[in-house]
C-alpha cells in the first residue's frame, strides 16, 4: 500500500470525525419561543438525551425560563453557530442555563451573564476555547450551588449579599463585602470581612482586606487572629500566602506583630483540629516575658495550628532563659524552633542548651529539650545520631557523659543524669576532658588508607584555621572524593565530639577534643585514662547537689585512675563523689602499683594526680614474682600476708603532667606516709591466730 494512499485515507477519516462533532442544524428561531423550544429539544435529543430530558422537565413542564430568558438563550445559541462552535460547546452552555433555571436564580444576573458571553468569545483567538470553557465551567457550578469553583472534593465560594457580575476586560464577580471560604473534607480556609473580585477565567480571588482566625485549629477566634490588606487566593493552589499580615494574640502579645501568614486546605477527618495551619511567622525579633512562669523568650514569634512556635529569624536562633523561684538565671537554650503549649510545656527537637553551675555549665549542642510548665521540670535528651548523639559536657567537673538525659526541677538543688530506655543494660559513662582511648582514633584508619581526623587537623593547622569547606577537605583526603563520599564519616566524627559538621552549610569545624586526640595519639600532649561507668539498675546514674556542686556517681564497680601504673578504684556501695575539676572522694578499696588500700576516707586530687589517704583501715603490700601476665604487660604479684593499719598520707600516682605515663618515671606510684602505722599480729587471720 502506497504512502500517498494511506495519507489520503487518514485525511478522509479526520474530516469525517471533525464534521461529526456538530450535526447540521437550521438557525434557531429568536422570535418564536415555542418554535425555539422544539428546535432545542430536537437538537439535544440528537446530542445529549439526558440534557433533552432535563430541558423538557425544567423548561417545558416547570416553566423554568420566561420568554425573555428564552430569547437570550436563542441569541447565544445562534452566536455559537455563527462562530462555528460544535455540539460540546452547545452542551456546556445549555447545561449552565438549566442549572440557572433549576435554581431559579437572579434574572438580572442571568441577563448580564448572557451579555458578556459574546465578549468572552471575541477575546479568544480563533479556534481557541480555553476562556469559553472556563466561563462555562464557572457558570455551571455557580448557578447550581452558588460556588465559585468545585474540584476534587474542594469547594470555593463567597458568603455575601452584595455582589455583581461585571465585564471589565474579563468576566468578574465583584463582592463589596463577603466571607471567602474554601471547603475540603474536614478542613476549611475562611477569610472573613473581605471584599474583592473573583476573576472567572483565571480562577483567582483578588482581595482588598480580610481576617483569618484560628478557629479550625480549636482556638477561640477572639484570642488569635490576623488582619491584612491585599491578597490573592489562587484556586489552582492549595494554600493562601500573605507576606504582610498583622497578628493579634491576646494570651502572649501585648501588641500586634507583623509577619507572614500561610493557610492551607487539606482533606482531613471531619472534626479533627488542624494541627499545622494557619501558620504565622513574625518578620522581627522580639522579647516576651510571659511565655511561662520564670521563662523569658527572645526570637521570632509564630503559630502553627494550635501550637505557638518560637523561631529563629534571619539566621539568628531563638532563645529561652529559665529562672528559678529566686529569680536566678539557671538555664539557657537556643534553637531555630521552640514549640510552646500554653500552660503545658515548651519543647524543641534540636536545642543548644546549658544548665548553669556557678560560672560553668552542663552543655549540649543539639539535644531534645522539654520543659514542663506545671511542675517546672527541664529535661535535656540526647539523640541517636549526628550532633544529637554527642555527650553532655560538664565544664565544672571537667567530664563528658553519655547519659541519655539530664532531668532537673529548676527550683530544686538536685540535677539528675539518667538512663531511660537503656537503664540496667548500657552503663552511663563519665569521661575526663583529657580521656584518650587509642581505638577511637585508629578505627577510622581501619576503613581507609588514611585517618580522616588526622587529615582535618593537618588541614586546619596548615591554614591556621579551625573550620573548612567540606568539599575542599574531602579532596585533601582523596582527589576522587567529594563531600557526599565522606558524609557518613563526618557524622561519626561529630558523634564522637571530634568535629562539628553542618551539612546545610557544607562546613567542618574542628573541636578542641579532635585536635587533642590527634596530639595525644602522637604523645605530643598529656592525657588520662579516667572513665567512670555507672551500672545503676534503676537508670539513676548520677546526681549533682547544687548546694556544693558535687556530683554523686552511682552503680560504679571499678574504674582506673592510671592504666600504666595500675591504680584502680573499687568504691564501697558503688558510689563516688566528684568535685570540681575531677577531684573525688570515695571509700572502699583501691590498689596502686604493689599496694592495696582499704578505708573510708580517700580523696583524689586530679591536678596533683594523687590520692589522699586518711587513717586507712589497712594496707597490703604485694611483691613481684618475676613473671608477667598473659598479655605480657604487667608483672604478676604475690601478697605478703601482713596488714598495715592506720595509714595517713598520699599516694602519688605519677607526675602531675605525666598522667598518661608517656614518660617512664620509675619512682611512681609513690606512697608518702605522714603518720605512724601499725601491724596487729594478734589478728586471727595471721597464722590461724598463732599470736
Amino acid at each position: 500500500m502506497s504512502k500517498q494512499f494511506v495519507a489520503c485515507l487518514l485525511f478522509i477519516f479526520m474530516s469525517i470525525s471533525v464534521f461529526a462533532q456538530k450535526p447540521k442544524v437550521e438557525k434557531f428561531s429568536s422570535k418564536d419561543m415555542m418554535e425555539f423550544g422544539k428546535q432545542m429539544k430536537k437538537y439535544l435529543n440528537e446530542n445529549n438525551k439526558q440534557l433533552a430530558d432535563d430541558w423538557e422537565k425544567i423548561v417545558e413542564k416547570q416553566n423554568g425560563l420566561s420568554n425573555d430568558k428564552l430569547h437570550q438563550v436563542a441569541d447565544i445559541c445562534n452566536l455559537l453557530d455563527d462562530v462555528h462552535y460544535h455540539a460540546p460547546q452547545y452542551i456546556q452552555y445549555i447545561t449552565a442555563v438549566l442549572a440557572y433555571a433549576a435554581a431559579k436564580g437572579d434574572a438580572g444576573l442571568f441577563a448580564k451573564w448572557n451579555e458578556m458571553i459574546p465578549d468572552v468569545i471575541k477575546g479568544q483567538k480563533n479556534g481557541v476555547l480555553k476562556d469559553y470553557n472556563a466561563m462555562m465551567n464557572f457558570s455551571k457550578v455557580y448557578f447550581a450551588n452558588g460556588s465559585l469553583k468545585e474540584n476534587g472534593g474542594f469547594v470555593w465560594h463567597c458568603e455575601s449579599e452584595n455582589y455583581e457580575l461585571v465585564y471589565d476586560n474579563e468576566p468578574k464577580m465583584v463582592y463589596r463585602k463577603c466571607n471567602l471560604i474554601v471547603v475540603g473534607i474536614g478542613d476549611t480556609i475562611t477569610v472573613k470581612n473581605t471584599s474583592g473580585e473573583w476573576l472567572i477565567l483565571k480562577e483567582k480571588f483578588i482581595g482588598n482586606a480580610g481576617v483569618i482566625d484560628w478557629q479550625k485549629a480549636g482556638v477561640d477566634q477572639s484570642v488569635v487572629y490576623c488582619t491584612f490588606n491585599k491578597f490573592i487566593l489562587d484556586a489552582n493552589k492549595s494554600d493562601l500566602i500573605i507576606d504582610s499580615a498583622i497578628l493579634t494574640h491576646t494570651q502572649y502579645l501585648s501588641a500586634p506583630l507583623i509577619g507572614k501568614l500561610t493557610d492551607r486546605i487539606s482533606n482531613r477527618k471531619p472534626g479533627t483540629p488542624n494541627g499545622s495551619y494557619p501558620k504565622f511567622a513574625s518578620s522581627g525579633y522580639y522579647e516576651l516575658q510571659d511565655i511561662a512562669k520564670g521563662v523569658k523568650y527572645k526570637g521570632g514569634f509564630g503559630i502553627a495550628g494550635n501550637r505557638v512556635i518560637g523561631t529563629g529569624v534571619k539566621g539568628k536562633s531563638a532563645e529561652m532563659k529559665f529562672y528559678n523561684t529566686k529569680d536566678q538565671l539557671v538555664a539557657i537554650a537556643t534553637s531555630q524552633e521552640f514549640v510552646i503549649k500554653k500552660g503545658e510545656e515548651i519543647l524543641s527537637n534540636n536545642a543548644m542548651a546549658k544548665i548553669l553551675i556557678d560560672k560553668d555549665s552542663i552543655f549540649h549542642p543539639g539535644c531534645e529539650l522539654r520543659f514542663s510548665i506545671n511542675n517546672r521540670i527541664l529535661k535535656l535528651s540526647r539523640g541517636e545520631m549526628g550532633i544529637a548523639k554527642i555527650s553532655f559536657v560538664d565544664s565544672y567537673h571537667k567530664t563528658e557523659s553519655n547519659a541519655e538525659a539530664v532531668v532537673w526541677c529548676i527550683d530544686s538543688t538536685k540535677i539528675n543524669f539518667v538512663m531511660i530506655t537503656a537503664a540496667g543494660k548500657i552503663p552511663a559513662s563519665f569521661e575526663s576532658y583529657n580521656y584518650f582511648e587509642k581505638n577511637r582514633i585508629e578505627k577510622y584508619t581501619n576503613v581507609a588508607d588514611f585517618n580522616p581526623l588526622l587529615v582535618i587537623v593537618a588541614y586546619c593547622d596548615k591554614n591556621k584555621i579551625n573550620e573548612g569547606d567540606a568539599e575542599t577537605i574531602a579532596k585533601q583526603m582523596n582527589p576522587n572524593y567529594d563531600e557526599s563520599t565522606i558524609k557518613r564519616t563526618l557524622y561519626n566524627l561529630t558523634e564522637e565530639g571530634f568535629i562539628f559538621y553542618s551539612e546545610y552549610r557544607h562546613l567542618i569545624i574542628l573541636k578542641e577534643k579532635g585536635a587533642t586526640y590527634v596530639k595525644a595519639n602522637k604523645k605530643f600532649v598529656d592525657y588520662d585514662n579516667i572513665k567512670i561507668k555507672s551500672e545503676s539498675d534503676n537508670g539513676r546514674a548520677a546526681q549533682i547537689d547544687l548546694t556544693n556542686n558535687n556530683i554523686e556517681i552511682r552503680g560504679v564497680k571499678q574504674f582506673n585512675l592510671s592504666d600504666s601504673n595500675q591504680v584502680t578504684i573499687f568504691p564501697s556501695k558503688g558510689n563516688i563523689t566528684m568535685k570540681k575539676n575531677r577531684d573525688m572522694d570515695f571509700g572502699g578499696s583501691f590498689y596502686g602499683g604493689h599496694v592495696d588500700f582499704l578505708g573510708r576516707n580517700f580523696a583524689f586530687d586530679y591536678a596533683k594526680f594523687k590520692v589522699g589517704i586518711t587513717a586507712a583501715d589497712s594496707m597490703m603490700i604485694y611483691l613481684g614474682t618475676g613473671k608477667v601476665d598473659a598479655d605480657g604487660v604487667h608483672e604478676l604479684l604475690r601478697r605478703t600476708g601482713t596488714f598495715i593499719c592506720g595509714i595517713s598520707g598520699d599516694l602519688l600516682i605519677d607526675g602531675p603532667f605525666n598522667k598518661s605515663a608517656r614518660v617512664k618515671l620509675p619512682a611512681y606510684p609513690k606512697l608518702i606516709c605522714t603518720t605512724n602505722t601499725f601491724t596487729y599480729y594478734d589478728d586471727e587471720k595471721i597464722h590461724h591466730h598463732a599470736y
